[in-house]
């Protein structure tokens, strides 16, 4: 009944078979599969393996149930994959490889990655490669793109572990331009193995590529951590950090004790060979515990900077742990909004007065500046209106703490002149030790004249076969003096592709 049901739901006549890599499903092929599993517990059908007097209710469907009575049904009389049997052209290229626990809920799994196809046409900064978009972005799930019938492991190509890059799902990684990790709502897929291999896959040894993270709350609610912005962000960094503080604190709390040693496995052999293929890499198994933990930690840290964290960041246990596995970590990037953190600090102890207010909050950003990890390549730190954030920042590059930082934003912090040219002598430098910065973002400061002349002249210094820079000047407070510094660099060729100068006091001769 079930294979019935599934052949009048879906064109199951696909005969293309495919590499396990070049297997994808849709957005909506997954939104079909919800919607049979709906009308199958509408209709009080029984589930295979639960007994045939046992009924579910649709929210408590699991894929475990779906593979058993949906999927092997279905794909009986090809031996294909689900995948291959929805195709009837052949190999599909998937966009996004999903890391899952088979026993989280099939409606809130199609939920996410619903949400998840939204969020992803409104990172603009990420497109796909393939330039699909909301419904019709791919997606590689194991239990519908590997074949469900004889030898699974062969399929898989788990028969033999020795090589872990010829393993189904790190050919698939290596086929996706992007990793989305679906949780349920308790955190299963952060104890198991595979999504282990798989984090240390995306983080560790694809430093870069985009991790997400979603999840939902009991009352069905989708939330996630994520590398870009998410529809409803509208590409602000507040609107950013408002929403990840509702991340479910009950999945932070497995997160903060991601330990792939201590995963489940299936198969004890499985784990074996991902732990000796982890250790290869050096410090592997370390790494990709912190990097996990870290990534976490980042998301949770606007709603632990606040009450005693803002008077001893360090002395809070959680941020102390979350600052060490920062440091020990691969994450490629860290966007941070710090929320107006001095006007917070004033209004913890208001009697110490404002330069007592500053000294702390800028001890807050010492601690978080010294925690860094050394594979940063994005750092974002916005709205702190605590200037020393640019002088910390300057020191963490000229003593080569970040030495691949690549995009720099630390708008609204009320950088001024002296700020402005430390940032100039350690990230514009120019020399053998100097970051590959392409991006330099300092809107909304207090530089002047003064300051956009620092960062004038350290711009045409650099060498001209150096990758151009994008540098943003929004809203800094200069007039004609600086405009006629920028102008200076740029006919001494100043290797800048795009200058942004925006609502700033330029007049008919600095524009000249």
């Amino acid at each position: 009944d079930a294979a019935d049901a599934a052949f009048a739901a879906f064109n199951l006549h696909g005969r293309h078979e495919a590499p396990a890599e070049m297997r994808a499903i849709t957005l909506e092929e997954l939104q079909g599969v919800e919607g049979l599993v709906r009308r199958w517990c509408a209709a009080g059908r029984p589930w295979a393996s639960l007994g045939a007097r046992t009924r579910l209710r649709a929210e408590d469907v699991n894929l475990y149930h779906v593979v058993d009575t949906i999927i092997k049904p279905a794909t009986r009389p090809s031996g294909l994959s689900f995948a291959e049997a929805l195709s009837d052209g052949g190999p599909r290229q998937p966009d996004v490889f999903v890391s899952h626990a088979w026993s989280g809920g099939v409606l809130e799994f199609v939920a996410a990655l619903r949400r998840y196809a939204a969020d992803v046409d409104a990172d603009k900064d990420r497109p796909l490669p393939s330039g699909h978009k909301g419904g019709k972005i791919t997606f590689w799930v194991c239990a519908y793109c590997l074949r469900q019938h004889g030898d699974v492991h062969t399929d898989a190509a788990l028969d033999d572990l020795t090589c872990m890059e010829r393993v189904a799902f790190r050919r698939a990684l290596d086929a996706c331009a992007r990793t989305v990790t679906v949780v349920d709502a308790q955190g299963s897929s952060l104890e198991r193995a595979w999504c282990g291999f798989e984090a240390f896959t995306a983080l560790v040894e694809k430093r870069g590529m985009p991790y997400d993270v979603y999840t939902h709350d009991r009352a069905g609610n989708v939330h996630s951590i994520n590398n870009g912005f998410a529809a409803s962000d509208r590409r602000r960094t507040q609107d950013k950090a408002q929403r990840q503080k509702t991340f479910p604190k009950a999945v932070h709390d497995v997160a903060r004790r991601f330990d792939l040693e201590e995963a489940k496995v299936s198969r004890e052999d499985d784990k074996v060979a991902i732990l000796a293929h982890v250790a290869k890499r050096a410090g592997g198994l370390a790494k990709v515990n912190a990097t996990v933990r870290a990534k976490f930690f980042c998301a949770r840290l606007p709603a632990l900077l606040q009450g005693p964290a803002l008077l001893g960041v360090e002395g809070v246990a959680e941020v102390r742990e979350g600052l060490t596995e920062l440091k020990a970590s691969e994450l490629p990037s860290l966007h941070l909004d710090c929320e107006g953190l001095l006007f917070r600090v004033e209004r913890e102890a208001p009697s110490d007065g404002p330069r007592a207010a500053e000294a702390r909050a800028g001890a807050v950003l010492s601690a978080l500046v010294r925690h860094l990890p050394q594979a940063l390549g994005e750092l974002s730190l916005q709205h702190s209106y605590v200037p020393a954030v640019g002088d910390l920042v300057a020191d963490a590059l000229k003593q080569g703490r970040l030495p691949d930082l690549a995009r720099l934003d630390l708008r609204t912090n009320l950088l001024g002149a002296p700020q402005a040219q430390a940032l100039a002598l350690a990230a514009l430098s120019g020399g053998p030790g100097a970051p590959p910065l392409v991006e330099m973002v300092l809107d909304d400061n207090r530089l002047g004249d003064e300051g956009v002349a620092h960062i004038a002249r350290a711009l045409g210094a650099l060498p001209g076969d150096r990758p151009a820079l994008k540098v943003c000047l929004v809203k800094t407070r200069f007039g004609d003096k600086g405009a006629e510094a920028l102008a200076d660099a740029l006919e001494a060729g100043a290797p800048v592709e795009e200058l942004d100068l925006d609502l700033n006091d330029v007049g008919p001769s600095g524009a000249r």
